[in-house]
Order: structure tokens, then sequence, then C-alpha cells
């Protein structure tokens, strides 16, 4: 009977990874957990079904499979390396660090897969800050396997955030040299660029970056505040009126459009504040804070002190909005809540434009 349960234990199993491969994982599921049923200390199955439950996002549940499996087998690296990712997952860092390591450790033959370990690891400690220790980890990824582009960009991420910004535009170009058309390394590499202050060669990064993805919205953005910086408004202004062509949510790209044609055109602007208002959920106190700059400087002081308090309202801490909501008193005659407001406008800080 044992011997019958462990062939028809199996078969389940065998079922199960033909369903696991066809990518009919709830089918696989059920195949796997009826092999546990009948034999339940095969580590090889609590892998499986929780390799399983992560293309489900069950990422909990299949924590708790590959724990199982260790238990079962503690010196198999790909099930620590399979936690280690699910733990990466739910941004449990410092718990995926600890699995990647025993993956890591475990990999005595050194098979594939221990390159993965160390650039993960890496990553891991990226989001913990730990920027020099993610490009020991990386580096050593990068020594397994240096064709792989995608570790050249983790690791040029940290040290952007290290301020090597010449070591960091050295590894995207490498990243680039292996992968050209991934859109992400002009648009990382633009991003240090800018950090440089070099806005021109930023520009042409984002440009490819626009070239090889027409709809990459944060692109035309970004290119668009560089293009300002250059004072090419017009250049600008085209750019942010094509990211809210692609996301007429992106609120700011309605600000930064709004103060570059304010000059010319009050009324085009307010309007397109107004659209902003309707359109956009996220950062509304900065379109509270234009509207309110906008009225004031159409004299009309009662709004301008409304869209002053909407913008508190929204962000208590906004320090522009007090210092519109005192430049709406003060205009008002109210000096001794205008004061108050300034007071409080000090005490946070504030832009004197919107």
């Amino acid at each position: 009977m044992k011997n019958l349960n462990l062939f028809i234990s199996k078969v389940y199993y065998i079922l199960g990874l033909i369903a696991q491969r066809i990518k009919i994982f709830p089918i696989a599921i059920i195949n796997f957990s009826k092999a546990i049923e009948l034999n339940p200390n095969n580590s090889e199955y609590y892998f499986a079904r929780g390799r399983s439950k992560s293309c489900t996002n069950a990422t909990i549940s299949a924590i708790e499979d590959y724990k199982k499996a260790i238990e079962l087998n503690p010196n198999n690296p790909k099930y620590y390396h399979c936690l280690a990712m699910c733990c990466f997952m739910i941004e449990d860092f410092q718990t995926a660090i600890e699995n990647f390591s025993k993956a890591i450790e475990s990999n005595i033959k050194k098979t594939a897969g221990l390159s993965d370990a160390y650039a993960f690891r890496g990553q891991a400690k990226y989001y913990l800050e730990q920027y020099k220790e993610a490009i020991d980890d990386i580096t050593k990824a990068i020594e397994i396997t240096p064709k792989e582009s995608n570790y050249y960009c983790m690791r040029a991420l940290n040290k952007t955030n290290l301020k090597d910004y010449k070591g960091a535009i050295k590894d995207y170009n490498k990243a680039i040299k292996l992968n050209p058309k991934e859109v992400e390394y002009y648009f990382f590499r633009g991003n240090v660029k800018d950090n440089m202050g070099n806005y021109k060669d930023a520009i042409n990064d984002y440009s490819k970056a626009i070239k090889l993805n027409p709809n990459y919205v944060y692109a035309y953005y970004l290119r668009a505040s560089k293009k300002y910086y250059l004072k090419d408004y017009q250049g600008a202004i085209y750019d942010y009126t094509s990211t809210i062509k692609l996301d007429n949510t992106y609120t700011l790209a309605y600000v930064e459009k709004a103060k570059l044609i304010f000059e010319n055109n009050q009324n085009e602007a307010l309007e397109l504040l107004l659209t902003a208002l309707e359109n956009c959920e996220n950062d509304k106190d900065n379109i509270f804070t234009a509207l309110s700059f906008v009225y004031f400087s159409q004299n009309d002081y009662k709004k301008a002190l409304k869209y002053a308090d909407e913008s508190i309202l929204f962000n208590k801490d906004n320090g522009t909005g007090y210092y519109r909501k005192h430049c709406a008193l003060k205009a008002l005659g109210k000096q001794d809540e205008a004061r108050e407001a300034l007071e409080k406008a000090n005490a946070l800080g504030y832009e004197e434009t919107f």
C-alpha cells in the first residue's frame, strides 16, 4: 500500500508539473496538494506547490511551502532562493537577505542561480540603503555572469545613491552596450546626467528612451523640466503637453505647463489648472496653490483665499499654501490673520510663485 501511495503521489506530481508548465497554476496546486497528501515527506512537492502559489500571488502561502521544503531538505539552494524572492516581493528585505545568504552558502557546486542570489541580495540591501554592501554583492554577480545587463543597471542605481555619478554612467554604458533596446537604461542614465547638471546630455537620453517607447510618460516630463532649465520654453510646453496627453492625471505636468503659459495667457493657465482639478487626485495642493496665485494676480482675492485654504486642507504642511493665504488676507485688509499665516509659511518654508 505504501509503495502504491508513493507511485500515485508521483503521478499527481507529474500532472502538477505539466499544469505548471502550461501555466494552469490552480490545477497544478491541486495536483501537488494531492501528491503531498499521499507522500508528505517529499520536499520537491512542497517546493513545486510553492512555485505555483508564487505565480498566483499567494506569496504568504508559498513562503510556508518553501519553509516546509527546507525543513525536509535544508541543503537545497533553490529552496532558500525562492523563499528569499518571496520575502523580497513582500518587502521583508532583511529576511530576504538572510535566505539569499543561505542560498549562496548551500550552493557548493556553484550551480545556476548563484549570480542571481548575489544580485538580488544586493538589491535587497539597496532597499535598506546599504549601498556599498549592495555594490559588493552585485559585483560578484557580474563576475559570475558578466553579460547580464540588468546587473550593471542594479549596480549603477547604488552608485547613483552614493553620488558616484561617473561610475554609474560607466555601468549604464555597459548595460546599454549589452542590451541597447532596454528603455530604462537610457532613462536612468539621463537621471544621472541630470544630477550632474548635464541637462543637454540628459535630454538626449530621455529622447532615446522616448524613441524606443513613445508612450514613456516620465521621460517626457523630465525632458520638459530640463528644457525649462535651458530656457527652451516652447520645447518644455510641448513635452508637458505630451505628458498630459499620455496621462491626464499627471498633476505636476499641468502645474508646470501653467507656469510657462501664465505670463502670456493668464486665462489659458487658469483653464488648464481647473482641468487639472477635475482630472487629478494626487498632489492637489499644488493645483490649489497655483489657482490661488492666478486668482490673486487677477485681483480676485476671495477666490485666492478659498484656494489657499483648500491647499492647506489638503496638505497642512504646505508652506506655500500659507503664504498664498497671507497674500490674500493682506489684500482683503485682514492684517492680523495675514500675519499669522505668514508666520506659519515662514516656519514651513514656501515659494512666492506657484
